[in-house]
């Protein structure tokens, strides 16, 4: 943990970089998010992905927030063509929405030539001014031992293969 803690601080000014060029471009806002603690690192490991820590894809994070949908669009066709200074490893479109109310598309991405691995969310506006209702409720859900698995969410891996996923 202590590794991949080190790798994500080496490319965190890249990756905001290229995230924001890329949501700016396409008529977005960019909103960077902070560093996820190495506490949290720590506890998602051993919580939700049972002692490996190479599956915690969200140490540097980053969200696009667009007015229009066609601004949404530009940025979506921007990362599927790659005219783009970050690749996309794995994509979750969570658009058709969740028990508690939170839509998004989800993508971990990473710089290339580089092997750590973050996460990229694209939002809607009117949708991310409720996301900390939503986000709320998720944790509450979390906290007495919820699993998100009454619905299933589309996903696409790198290679283009498109799986369902709880």
């Amino acid at each position: 943990i202590d590794a991949l803690m080190e790798e994500a601080a080496e490319v965190e000014d890249r990756f905001h970089a290229a995230t924001k060029k890329l949501i700016l471009e396409a008529g977005g806002e960019f909103k960077q998010g902070p560093l996820k603690k190495e506490a949290r690192v720590r506890q998602k490991t051993e919580n939700d992905y049972e002692g490996d820590h190479r599956r915690v894809v969200d140490i540097v994070r980053d969200t696009g927030v667009f007015v229009t949908i066609a601004a949404y669009l530009r940025a979506v066709q921007k990362l599927q063509s790659g005219d783009c200074d970050i690749e996309v490893v794995r994509f979750k479109n969570r658009l058709k929405g969740n028990s508690y109310g939170y839509r998004d598309l989800m993508m971990n991405v990473k710089l290339p030539g580089k092997e750590h691995v973050g996460e990229l969310q694209l939002h809607l506006k009117p949708i991310v001014d409720l996301k900390s209702a939503a986000h709320k409720t998720y944790g509450l859900l979390r906290a007495v031992g919820w699993e998100e698995d009454e619905f299933e969410e589309d996903e696409v891996v790198a290679d283009g293969a498109s799986t369902r996923v709880p």
